[in-house]
């Protein structure tokens, strides 16, 4: 079966690729699982790059009893209009959430406050996530 979406925590920063499908409820569940590990949402800032639409009204409900009241910052690099809609519903569970172009990487980076050493991991965990996700080994 082919990978659509994987998510990882490095230390506060939770990095999510998503391939063209939505993501299912098994992976949702396990981004879910990511973003509680560690210090748990709250302390999370998450980066999402994705070529999909995005979580379902269901996985919508579940991420908010995830993040409680937790004000995580989310930075979302997508080019569709209708995930950036969804981000906007999203926007109702957790404010400090922005979408961003895939050539605004760096923006999202500094919207989500990161020092040099974690942008080269996240620049890193993305190139190697995008490549399982779109089946293309780098």
């Amino acid at each position: 079966m082919p990978v659509n979406q994987l998510s990882r925590r490095h230390n506060n920063l939770v990095v999510c690729v998503q391939g063209e499908e939505n993501p299912s409820d098994k992976e949702w569940d396990e981004f879910l699982a990511v973003l509680r590990s560690g210090e748990g949402a709250a302390k999370a800032s998450v980066l999402v790059y994705t070529d999909c639409s995005g979580p379902n009204s269901q996985q919508r409900d579940r991420l908010k009893a995830t993040l409680g009241n937790a004000q995580t910052r989310a930075a979302i690099i997508a080019e569709k209009v209708t995930t950036r809609f969804i981000v906007s519903s999203i926007a109702f569970i957790t404010p400090r959430i922005k979408t961003f172009r895939k050539t605004e990487i760096e923006e999202a980076f500094e919207f989500l406050g990161l020092d040099e050493t974690t942008k080269g991991m996240a620049r890193r965990t993305l190139r190697e996530f995008i490549a399982l996700v779109s089946g293309k080994s780098s």
